[in-house]
C-alpha cells in the first residue's frame, strides 16, 4: 500500500486477506476476531485520551499498535488512518493526529460492525 492511495479505494474489511494471512484457518480467524472485538475498543479510548492530553509519545505508540491490529484483521482503511496518525506522532504534529481521529473513529466503527456481524464472530456461531 502506498501513501497516495485513496481511503475510498481500500476495503473497510478485507476478510479474505485476513484469512489468507492466517493460512485459511477459521478457528484462528475466530480467535483473532474475538480478540479484536474484546480489546480494541479500549485501545481506541486510550488513543482518544492521548489526543486530548497532547501526549505525542502515547499517540505514536498506540497508533502504531492499532495499525498492526488493523492490518492483522484486514481493516485496510483503519490501518491507513492509523499510519497517518503514527506518522503525525513521529513528526510531533499534534494537530494532524487530532484531525485524523474523526475518520479513525468512523472507520473503526465500520470495521467493528462488519466483524461483529460476520460468521467469524464466535458470538454468531
Amino acid at each position: 500500500m502506498t501513501n497516495s492511495e485513496n481511503l475510498e479505494d481500500l476495503p473497510v474489511w478485507d476478510r479474505q486477506g485476513m484469512l489468507d494471512r492466517i493460512g485459511g484457518d477459521n478457528d484462528i480467524a475466530m480467535a483473532v476476531v474475538e480478540g479484536f472485538l474484546m480489546t480494541i475498543p479500549e485501545q481506541v479510548h486510550v488513543l482518544k485520551d492521548f489526543l486530548d492530553e497532547g501526549n505525542l509519545s502515547g499517540i505514536l505508540h498506540t497508533a502504531h499498535s492499532l495499525k498492526g491490529v488493523a492490518a492483522t484483521v484486514g481493516g485496510e482503511r483503519l490501518r491507513k488512518i492509523a499510519l497517518n496518525m503514527e506518522t503525525a506522532g513521529k513528526e510531533e504534529n499534534l494537530a494532524e493526529a487530532q484531525a485524523n481521529f474523526e475518520a479513525f473513529q468512523r472507520e473503526f466503527d465500520a470495521l467493528f460492525d462488519a466483524i461483529k456481524a460476520s460468521d467469524l464472530n464466535p458470538e454468531n456461531g
